[in-house]
């Protein structure tokens, strides 16, 4: 028993819809139809999503130009970070590196703790991805202290920024308990508000 034969009698063997692949056009069956209409219509273009600008670059660019370049190192190792930075264009100009930006590594996370973003304090440099700064993201805490014992200062400082996020913040001539001064408090509540 052989296959069946196209409805529109050209002799072709039936594929779908009673129609050979080739005179599948001439089917009339309401999906098929739907399915061309649609491969006629123009794809509407994606919208890309502008994101509102935090003030992350021009904070990690004033906080790298006013440190000395003697202390332009890394918070655990101290390896100079001096070479991930900056690099001189063929025009004889600065330029920022792609690793630039992420040297500059978040104790509290920025999603979770928007509030110190900006924060001086909340922020360490680390070498870039994958050194340090991966490591930061992937490993636990116990294990980094087992890595270098200068991850332990980073988990302190996480923890003592983690009083100062919950605390309610009263300040007695200039200086919360907490630890935080009132004119960085005045100053991030400032910088929030943009």
């Amino acid at each position: 028993m052989g296959l069946k034969k196209c409805l529109c009698g050209c002799g072709r063997d039936k594929y779908s819809n009673g129609y050979s692949k080739y005179c599948q056009q001439k089917s009339t069956d309401s999906k098929w139809v739907q399915r061309l209409e649609k491969q006629r219509q123009p794809k509407k273009p994606i919208q890309k999503k502008f994101k509102e600008p935090t003030g992350e670059g021009v904070f990690f660019e004033n906080m790298w130009d006013n440190l000395d370049p003697d202390k332009r190192i890394s918070f655990v190792s101290f390896e100079n970070l001096e070479k991930y930075a900056e690099y001189v264009d063929d025009d004889g100009y600065y330029k920022k590196t792609s690793d630039f930006y992420s040297m500059f590594h978040h104790i509290l996370k920025k999603e979770i703790f928007e509030f110190f973003r900006l924060y001086k304090e909340n922020i360490i440099m680390l070498t870039p991805p994958p050194k340090e700064h991966t490591q930061v993201h992937e490993i636990a805490w116990s294990d980094l202290i087992k890595l270098n014992v200068r991850w332990q200062l980073v988990k302190e400082k996480h923890d003592m920024l983690l009083i100062r996020y919950n605390c309610k913040h009263v300040f007695i001539e200039g200086i919360c308990e907490c630890g935080m001064e009132e004119l960085d408090y005045l100053e991030l509540k400032l910088k929030n508000k943009k």
